[in-house]
């Protein structure tokens, strides 16, 4: 972590500065799990379709992430499963990636705008064998099972469902004591897909030791964070590099909390009343975001 007036100058913190990479690292213990023993501390305030708030902290996420890493066990999942995750912000979106690290799995997060040709070619390639997704996206990655001869199972985090795929349910009845894998920092974590632009997307088989790099920068570019009033916020797809490494889980190593939204369109005006509503001091925007925000009258 760096501390204000730790160095003298931009110059001085490129000289000394040295990165501790320990040997053992889990990426749900470092965002989640270290800072649940604080128990009113907030890790998520997650707003609703009906404008809702809902505050959850990080000893709720542990312990839902505890019951999806029983979820996963119960299920066949082992270290080094994919386990794909497509679905808007939402909380079972954390809950998920967090029970996959503490598994020792590796998560696959998708986005929600993806129509059902892109998720087959990800789904595919990855080699994903559980899906954990809303029913809109469930719905996607049925058109396409009989394609995908790796995948075992989907979960869907709507109601509706047929009850062996009710993710709430499965975790209602999981156990919420798990132990967390002893994985090295040098253990694939996530698989990030590139846009394919420019041909085919390429999967980025990425270690729990990725967040340690985004640290730094991410205090250099929120004036030292994390400071006690701290709260951040991103319209970033959590299933991008951004809206996960450069904001989430990177507030998270912090401490402090994240405001979600169910809210799909990004509204400039929407935007600036979420963070006047609840005191948001630090955000990552996209370019097309900002200039939006930038565009509307004074």
């Amino acid at each position: 972590m760096i501390r204000a007036g730790e160095y003298r100058s931009f110059e001085d913190a490129c000289a000394r500065f040295r990165w501790n990479v320990p040997e053992r690292y889990n990426l749900a213990e470092a965002v989640c799990g270290r800072h649940a023993r604080a128990a009113e501390a907030v890790a998520l305030i997650y707003e609703d379709h009906t404008g809702r708030a809902q505050a959850y902290t990080f000893a709720q996420l542990d312990r839902l992430g505890n019951r999806f890493a029983s979820v996963l066990a119960a299920l066949g999942v082992n270290r080094g499963d994919r386990v794909a995750i497509i679905m808007p912000q939402r909380p079972e979106v954390l809950v998920a990636h967090l029970g996959i690290s503490k598994r020792g799995a590796i998560a696959v997060p998708l986005s929600k705008l993806y129509a059902a040709p892109a998720l087959a070619y990800r789904l595919g390639h990855s080699g994903t064998s559980l899906v954990v997704a809303d029913a809109a996206n469930a719905a996607k990655v049925a058109e396409i099972a009989d394609d995908l001869p790796d995948l075992r199972r989907v979960l869907v985090a709507d109601p509706g469902g047929r009850p062996e795929q009710d993710l709430a349910r499965l975790l209602d009845r999981a156990s919420d004591r798990s132990t967390p894998a002893a994985t090295l920092a040098e253990d694939p974590v996530m698989i990030l897909y590139t846009s394919g632009t420019t041909g085919p997307p390429k999967g980025a088989l990425e270690a729990h030791r990725k967040l340690i790099g985004f640290v730094p920068p991410f205090q250099l570019l929120h004036n030292f964070a994390p400071r006690p009033d701290d709260v951040f916020w991103t319209p970033a797809d959590w299933a991008w590099v951004g809206g996960l490494f450069d904001l989430l889980l990177t507030a998270w190593w912090c401490g402090r909390p994240v405001v979600g939204t169910a809210r799909e369109r990004f509204d400039p005006e929407a935007a600036f009343a979420l963070m006047t509503r609840h005191r948001v001091t630090g955000v990552f925007l996209p370019p097309t975001a900002l200039r939006m925000m930038m565009d509307l009258p004074d």
